[in-house]
């Protein structure tokens, strides 16, 4: 079954939320290291733009992992689980790590973006062999049990 733009996007920005998290946290912990042990300077701009440099390589790394590593575990990522969305590959079964890390470095692409929004099947998926579906099964936390 097709999921729905809203969905999506919810999901996605669930877990944009959760990887901004970890990624700053990474960057910083870094960058605090290199201060501490490296003998960088912590004023200026050049320091400022050391951080911003940290802070993206810390995103597209985090991104990378945390989409590729719970899509091809569980089938899908934080978000997704909330709205009882998963990925699966054309034989109906949770994506390798390879094809989960194929499709979300396919998302870096600008194209990807678009295609989502004029409702072309996403870049991604084709590049991957991945399908975006809902879930047929009650999601565990909306079940009776998840709450006793």
């Amino acid at each position: 079954m097709e999921v729905n733009l809203f969905k999506r996007l919810l999901s996605s920005a669930i877990d944009a939320a959760i990887i901004y998290v970890i990624s700053v946290t990474f960057a910083g912990e870094i960058y605090g290291r290199l201060l501490t042990v490296g003998g960088f300077s912590n004023s200026g701009p050049a320091s400022c733009n050391i951080l911003i440099a940290y802070e993206v390589f810390a995103a597209v790394f985090v991104f990378l992992i945390y989409y590729s590593f719970l899509e091809s575990k569980f089938g899908s990522s934080v978000g997704k689980f909330i709205f009882n969305i998963s990925v699966i590959n054309n034989s109906g079964n949770k994506p390798s790590f390879n094809q989960a890390l194929l499709r979300n470095f396919s998302k870096l692409n600008p194209y990807t973006f678009y295609s989502l929004i004029i409702g072309v099947n996403s870049h991604h998926d084709k590049v991957a062999q991945t399908v975006v579906v809902t879930d047929v099964t009650q999601p565990f936390w909306l079940t009776r049990s998840a709450w006793l």
